[in-house]
C-alpha cells in the first residue's frame, strides 16, 4: 500500500505518548525498526528490530556495545531528531 504523496507505508514515523520522562517514538525504514522509549529525556531506552530477517520482531538487536548496532540507531534517531527536535516533550 502506498500513497504517492507520502511514499511507501514502510517508511513510517510514529509516536505513542508523552510520558513523565519523554515521548515513546517509533521509526522504521525498509530494514530496521527503532523504538525509543522516553525520547528527549536523560533515560532513553531502545529496541531495534531487523525487519528483513525477523519479520515478526521477536529478537531485540539493541546492544550499546556493538558499534554497528549503535550506528544503525544513530541513523534512525537522527531522522526523529529532524522531525521532532531533541526535546519534543516538556519534561517536568
Amino acid at each position: 500500500m502506498t500513497n504517492n504523496d507520502i511514499g511507501a507505508v514502510r517508511d513510517a514515523f510514529f509516536w505513542k505518548k508523552c510520558g513523565d520522562k519523554g515521548w515513546h517514538v517509533t521509526i522504521q525504514d525498509d530494514t530496521y525498526k527503532l523504538i525509543v522509549w522516553d525520547y528527549g529525556s536523560l533515560s532513553e531506552n531502545y529496541d531495534l528490530y531487523d525487519l528483513v530477517n525477523d519479520f515478526w520482531e521477536t529478537a531485540d538487536l539493541w546492544d550499546s556495545t556493538d558499534l554497528d548496532i549503535v550506528a544503525i540507531r544513530d541513523t534512525l534517531k537522527s531522522a526523529i531528531d529532524t522531525q521532532l527536535g531533541t526535546s519534543a516533550c516538556l519534561i517536568k
